[in-house]
């Protein structure tokens, strides 16, 4: 469950980075509200007068990062699609600046709650369709410019490209694989980009 848009507070944006800083630090089975307070300006209080709860309050912030994926996915200068879809990869791979390991292994957290919870089972399954809708919606956009192949199917494409990403940096933070992650960027690179294009569709500078 997350709070609606209409009853969060107007420092919401402040207290969601506050709680990526705090997930960060602490991860989510060691986190408390209080240490989400601590990275803000805002009161133990509030927290729990808007959120009620951690869970409340990590499934805001799963919201939140959907949303600035997407503000970052319109705001990008890249033009050719596969480098809109490099960049959108950026955020998903671990080790870059925007998902530190810290960052996985609180993730990987919250996928052993969602085991047991359903509710919460039912939020991290709607931030994933969110995540594969906004790789989806890149692909999209490339078949629709004549970049891509008219027969990239985008929902399939963005499965696997995130798919593949996301386990090997899952893989990589549990079990100590350091560049895994990379590596499966540099195959997708080479085996997968090139058989998208479309014949004769311009090809990316680098």
């Amino acid at each position: 469950m997350t709070v609606p848009a209409d009853d969060r507070p107007e420092s919401h944006e402040e207290l969601m980075w506050a709680t990526h800083e705090a997930l960060v630090e602490h991860g989510y089975a060691d986190l408390g509200m209080r240490d989400i307070a601590a990275e803000s300006t805002k009161s133990h209080s509030l927290l729990t007068y808007h959120y009620d709860t951690k869970r409340n309050l990590v499934g805001a912030y799963l919201d939140f990062l959907v949303g600035l994926l997407d503000d970052a996915v319109e705001e990008s200068d890249a033009d050719h699609p596969l480098d809109r879809l490099d960049d959108l990869l950026d955020y998903f791979t671990v080790g870059t600046e925007a998902y530190p390991a810290e960052l996985q292994r609180a993730f990987l957290e919250l996928q052993l709650l969602a085991l047991r919870d359903e509710a919460f089972r039912e939020t991290l399954a709607d931030h994933d369709r969110d995540n594969f809708g906004l790789v989806a919606d890149v692909v999209a956009d490339g078949v629709e410019r004549g970049v891509f192949r008219a027969d990239v199917d985008p929902d399939a494409l963005a499965r696997l490209v995130l798919s593949a990403v996301l386990g090997a940096s899952e893989r990589e933070v549990a079990e100590g694989m350091d560049g895994l992650a990379d590596g499966v960027r540099e195959t997708l690179r080479a085996e997968v980009y090139p058989a998208l294009l479309r014949e004769g569709a311009p090809e990316r500078d680098a």
